[in-house]
């Protein structure tokens, strides 16, 4: 069972428990749910749902581990028709390697269009923004680090490893 004050995710976005509703609906128990990247919203989800629906924080381990293992994760094999569908269904899995997948892929899709003299495609900046807020947001409170550090520490942990 979660506290008040604990940070957690939910559906990709961390949020802030801001209180435990005793029988607030139909007898039944509700976290109150506060998204950091959008503190205007409250969600209220029953406590008897959390199973499958709210999951703890990263440990600092666990997000070190998971920045070592960028360079090994590999990124999207799809045709351009079909490369959104493949960043939505990641996106649904809530897994955090699926968004360093698409980070990856559409890094890499912009970077090569940059070359060719193109401009950034709208979808892939659409995604790689929307992945790297998500990542980066649970990423900063597991390692104690604000956005843009987490950034700078990805980076050094990458070239580290890989040189």
């Amino acid at each position: 069972m979660f506290e008040i004050g604990n940070y957690v995710v939910y559906k990709n976005q961390v949020c802030i428990i801001k209180d435990l509703r005793i029988n607030f609906f139909k007898g039944k128990d509700y976290y109150v749910l506060s998204p950091l990247l959008d503190s205007s919203l409250t969600i209220n989800l029953p406590a008897d749902d959390i199973e499958n629906n709210l999951k703890a924080i990263m440990t600092k381990e666990e997000a070190i581990k998971l920045i070592e293992s960028i360079p090994s994760i590999k990124m999207i094999e799809s045709n351009d028709k079909m490369i959104e569908n493949e960043y939505k269904e990641l996106l649904k899995t809530e897994k955090e390697e699926n968004l360093i997948k698409i980070i990856k892929t559409t890094y890499t899709r912009n970077n090569e269009r940059l070359k060719k003299g193109k401009q950034v495609g709208e979808k892939d900046e659409t995604y790689f923004n929307k992945a790297e807020k998500l990542l980066y947001s649970e990423l900063a409170i597991s390692l104690g680090m604000n956005y843009d550090e987490v950034k700078q520490y990805i980076f050094d942990t990458i070239h580290e490893v890989t040189s």
